[in-house]
């Protein structure tokens, strides 16, 4: 006769044993989650298989903690702060965005995004919109199959606190100027309390969906939209290019308003699991394929003598060949005897560059010697440069 051996076990989403559960080598298994846990010696509950949990989030900068761009700016456009996360701003209204240490109690999370209302826009303009957006690189949800008879269900997951209590929408679609829209809602049930959220969509069987290195799938947190953005229709696929619910609030309308966010996570399947906590480094490095900041110095060689030119090799490589943007510091070339300041920012990427490296030329020096070596080094007061000097950018 067969026997039958059951071990300790919860359906419960991220419950997790604790030491006086088990003993040192019982098991444990969360079968909604997937997880096996026990006890090793020193009494520390252990997840067994913990680093093999792959790609599961594909949201990227999930817990807030990359910041290469800023930890705080002003917005009344599209702008990024924290990576990954795009602020897409049309209209009257201007909000501050920032990395803030606020977080759920109960969880783990560092930071959060913390946006607050400067200039509401109370009346807005049908063509007007406002929102934080993550837009997803095909490559990284290509094995969803939207677009196909195998779309597969996604569950998006997160933390949410605001000022303004209501209901609220977070739209999935297949690209700018979406031809596949499915707008969902949530509802912020009490002010100023952090409150998490989980939206499960049926994946999109018809529409086009991109599957290599452009924009993939597009999420959007809706703040306040104009008409020609919002539809009655929520809860559903559309051929629309909607992101908002009529019946959803308008965040921006009120002054002073705030809006918290963090733990996004959008994986595969009709359940929410546990965060996916990636190291810290391969957070970076993924951020870094949207955007690499300059921080220090570069070696180069003179130009003639009003141009630098410097080689860089990216830390990973980048979705396109990227843009560049110097910062609001000048740079200096340190020569064998010599050192030179720029008398303005200018710079540009010559015409031979690829996604794993480049040569970027920084002009309006003087005095520079052609072909002599330079260290060119971010011309600031401190040894440590908190803000980018020049950067990098293949954002989607």
């Amino acid at each position: 006769m067969a026997a039958t051996i059951k071990i300790k076990n919860s359906s419960t989403a991220n419950a997790k044993p604790t030491s006086s559960d088990l003993v040192q080598g019982e098991l444990a298994l969360n079968v909604t989650d997937k997880k096996i846990f026990t006890e090793d010696s020193g009494g520390n509950i252990v997840e067994l298989g913990a680093n093999f949990n792959g790609f599961k989030n594909r949201i990227i900068n999930g817990a807030m903690t990359i910041a290469q761009y800023a930890t705080s700016a002003s917005t009344s456009t599209n702008s990024f702060v924290l990576d990954r996360w795009k602020l897409q701003f049309s209209g009257g209204g201007v909000a501050t965005v920032q990395q803030s240490s606020t977080v759920p109690s109960s969880t783990t999370f560092a930071s959060s995004a913390l946006l607050t209302v400067t200039t509401p826009d109370s009346s807005l303009a049908a063509g007007d919109y406002y929102g934080i957006v993550q837009y997803i690189e095909g490559y990284n949800v290509a094995d969803l199959g939207f677009g196909t008879s195998a779309a597969t269900s996604v569950t998006l997951s997160f933390w949410v606190r605001s000022s303004v209590t209501g209901t609220y929408s977070v739209a999935f679609s297949n690209q700018d100027g979406a031809t596949r829209t499915y707008v969902a809602t949530y509802t912020i049930n009490s002010a100023n309390t952090w409150e998490q959220k989980t939206i499960t969509i049926a994946g999109d069987t018809t529409g086009t969906w991109n599957k290599t290195n452009s924009n993939g799938l597009r999420v959007w947190f809706a703040l306040g939209m104009g008409s020609t953005y919002e539809t009655s229709n929520p809860n559903a696929w559309e051929a629309t290019a909607a992101i908002q619910s009529t019946s959803s609030v308008d965040w921006i309308a009120t002054n002073g308003a705030t809006f918290y966010i963090t733990g996004v996570q959008l994986e595969k399947g009709s359940t929410a699991t546990s965060f996916d906590y990636r190291p810290y480094t391969t957070e970076l490095q993924l951020c870094q394929r949207y955007a690499y900041p300059i921080r220090s110095g570069l070696s180069g060689f003179g130009n003639g003598t009003t141009v630098a030119d410097v080689a860089v090799t990216f830390p990973v490589e980048m979705r396109s060949v990227p843009s560049v943007t110097q910062g609001t510091l000048l740079y200096t070339a340190y020569g064998a005897t010599s050192a030179y300041t720029q008398s303005s920012n200018l710079n540009s990427l010559p015409t031979s560059y690829t996604q794993n490296g480049c040569t970027l030329r920084f002009s309006n020096f003087t005095g520079l010697t052609a072909n002599s070596a330079y260290i060119v080094v971010p011309n600031a007061t401190t040894s440590v440069v908190t803000t980018y000097a020049c950067i990098l950018t293949s954002e989607l």
